[in-house]
C-alpha cells in the first residue's frame, strides 16, 4: 500500500489515492474539508521527488505505524504514516504525520 502511494502519486492519481490508498475515515476527513481527491491533487503538483523508503513499521492487529523516508527540497526526511487495516480493503493509511 505505501508501494501503491508512491506509484500513484507519481501518476498524479488523486482519485485512485482517495479510494484505495487513504482509509475511509481519512477520505472522508478530506472530503469534508473541500474534497479528497482536489486536496490530495494539489499536494501531489507540491512535490518532486515520489520516492518513498520504508525504514520501518510496528504493527499489532488492527493498527500499525510505518517510518518512510521521503526526499524534500533535496533533502532525505522521516515522515510517520499511521495504517489501519479496514475490515473492507485491507491496510491503508490512516493519517500522515
Amino acid at each position: 500500500m505505501i508501494n501503491d502511494l508512491a506509484s500513484d502519486a507519481d501518476g498524479l492519481d488523486s482519485t485512485t489515492i482517495c479510494n484505495s490508498v487513504l482509509s475511509s475515515a481519512l477520505a472522508a476527513k478530506l472530503n469534508a474539508g473541500g474534497g479528497c481527491t482536489k486536496a490530495v491533487g494539489g499536494q501531489l503538483k507540491t512535490i518532486d521527488d515520489f520516492t518513498l523508503t520504508i525504514e520501518g513499521v510496528k504493527w499489532n492487529s488492527q493498527t500499525a505505524t510505518a517510518a518512510v523516508q521521503t526526499i524534500v527540497n533535496g533533502k532525505h526526511q522521516t515522515q510517520t504514516l499511521d495504517l489501519v487495516n479496514q475490515q473492507h480493503g485491507g491496510w491503508r493509511i490512516n493519517s500522515l504525520g
